[in-house]
This record gives structure tokens, sequence and C-alpha cells, in this order.
């Protein structure tokens, strides 16, 4: 998984990750294909409810102007 992750990296502009378990404050990247995605990842949002989708739809455009790059 690490090594398509960071081939994703090398080809993508951002890689944006969505989540369910990131809405939980408690949530920490543990698992081991986490792990290893977390270093190439520049923005891990939640993905559980309405509001994170317009967050997401918010960040889009900052990405596109060059803004948004972590």
């Amino acid at each position: 998984m690490e090594s398509q992750v960071a081939r994703l990296s090398r080809l993508a502009y951002s890689i944006v990750w969505m989540s369910p378990l990131k809405a939980d404050p408690a949530y920490r990247p543990l698992t081991r294909g986490m792990r290893l995605a977390f270093p190439y990842i520049d923005h891990l949002l939640a993905a559980d409810s309405l509001g994170d989708l317009e967050r997401v739809a918010e960040l889009l455009p900052k990405l596109v102007s060059g803004t948004g790059h972590a």
C-alpha cells in the first residue's frame, strides 16, 4: 500500500483522504494501512456528515488555485 500511495502522491497535486473515523476527536491513524499512507496524505478529513462534505467542497477550489496545499 505504501508504494501505491507514494506513487499517487507523486502523480497528484494533493491527496485528500476522507474517513468517518476522523470525526472522533480520539481518532489516531494507527492501523498499518493508515500508518503507511499517512505521510503522503495532505488533508485528512472527517466524512460522516453533510457538513464534512461541505468542508471538502470549500477545500477543492483552494487546491485548484494553489492556496490550500499542506
